[in-house]
């Protein structure tokens, strides 16, 4: 348990000091705080000669969300294994309520990140120029950054159910790290089609979908044509539901632990 709570007091630490990277180029530019918001939780590393450093500001806090709930359902089997398959009548029903809990539990995570970036940016003279460029941005960003982080839980758990937890964690991590990589070469060779349908990554392209972008900030020079948020929850969808499905059957398999 103290070894959980070093690792989530670091995770917030790394998510702070990245904050201030972004916010130290967005503020040579703009001090709107919206646009603070899209360079942190919308940023997406295109270059033909990408460095490590710089997957640091798009990875680290969804890995960070996917390793609190990492292994949520396999390690509620562990500890109310007799409860579930004595108690429970359908263990689908049983695994459908867990990932609503998750579900339920990731928003709470955003709400409280948004709510603690929002103190962020008004502590460094940001301000919102537009209310509603700024709720508009809000919401969409919000709205896909739980759905992927949701999906990379989902498949971690998923993953661990058939294997352990540490499994099923390195399984999402390493997905969505091959998927930001995938994105910079379809991006760069100008496969764009492609892109709007890449399953873990969905938050990093919006920035096309939304019109009142400050173009004159360099991180937001992505363009990708014929981009909306409806290509973004269909995939999240089609993911979703062949997930739970392959958690579900598996449900179906397990003894008592």
């Amino acid at each position: 348990m103290k070894k959980r709570i070093c690792i989530i007091a670091f995770g917030w630490l790394i998510i702070y000091i990245t904050s201030y990277m972004v916010k130290s180029v967005i503020k040579y530019n703009s001090n709107d705080i919206k646009d603070f918001y899209l360079a942190y939780f919308s940023y997406l590393p295109i270059s033909q000669n990408i460095r490590v450093t710089d997957f640091i500001v798009p990875i680290v806090h969804i890995i960070f969300v996917v390793y609190i709930f990492s292994g949520y359902v396999l390690n509620d089997i562990k500890e109310k294994g007799v409860i579930i398959f004595t108690r429970t009548d359908k263990k689908e029903r049983w695994i459908l309520k867990e990932y609503i809990k998750i579900f339920l539990r990731v928003n709470l995570y955003f709400l409280l990140q948004f709510t603690l970036f929002f103190i962020l940016g008004i502590i460094n003279n940001m301000h919102v120029v537009n209310m509603q460029e700024f709720i508009s941005v809000i919401s969409i960003l919000f709205i896909v950054q739980v759905l992927s982080s949701y999906v990379l839980v989902v498949l971690s758990n998923t993953v661990s159910l058939y294997s352990n937890n540490i499994y099923g964690y390195y399984t999402s991590v390493v997905g969505f790290c091959a998927n930001i990589v995938m994105l910079n070469e379809l991006y760069t060779t100008e496969e764009l089609w492609i892109i709007k349908y890449a399953p873990f990554t969905q938050h990093l392209i919006l920035l096309d979908e939304l019109k009142f972008i400050n173009r004159n900030i360099y991180l937001f020079n992505i363009k990708i044509q014929n981009y909306d948020i409806l290509t973004n929850g269909a995939v999240y969808l089609l993911i979703l539901t062949v997930l739970i499905y392959i958690s579900i059957k598996k449900m179906k398999t397990i003894d008592i632990l």
